[in-house]
């Protein structure tokens, strides 16, 4: 699984918010899941499909959860958008 991005502050600022988690700040161990990346956001070394790196600039956009507020109740639905 791919960790945070902690030294590119650009970046960890989008996948931070692709969280949907607000005033959240990721621990050094975290991680997302490659679900949320796609093939174009990796390159391979040495020809090697099984060996693949992220790009620096990859950002995860694939089954992110969609935080939609309702100003009435004040609640917060999380849904999965494709």
């Amino acid at each position: 699984m791919p960790a945070f991005p902690f030294k590119n502050t650009n970046i960890i600022n989008y996948w931070i918010a692709a969280t949907g988690r607000d005033n959240w700040i990721p621990y050094s161990d975290a991680r997302i899941s490659s679900v949320h990346f796609t093939h174009n956001d990796y390159y391979n070394i040495n020809s090697n499909p099984q060996k693949r790196y992220l790009k620096p600039d990859a950002i995860p956009t694939q089954n992110m959860i969609k935080i939609t507020i309702f100003s009435k109740k004040r609640r917060l639905i999380g849904q999965l958008t494709f």
